[in-house]
């Protein structure tokens, strides 16, 4: 687990540094607020990805 916060670490400083050098000033806390988000619509991405995979595969043994 503590692998994974030290990475969300570096994308924050990552997603900061860009920002700032593009000129947009961003805080630590935005930043970590958009990867929350993210993260939370690529989990959800993935999840309904399978479950039409799953559904489809349901709906296919049925006939």
């Amino acid at each position: 687990m503590e692998k994974q916060s030290e990475l969300n670490n570096e994308q924050v400083l990552s997603v900061v540094k860009h920002l700032k050098d593009i000129g947009e000033d961003i805080t630590i806390e935005q930043a970590e607020k958009m990867l929350e988000s993210m993260q939370h619509l690529a989990t959800l991405a993935i999840n309904q990805y399978f479950r039409r995979a799953s559904g489809s595969k349901r709906n296919s043994s049925t006939k």
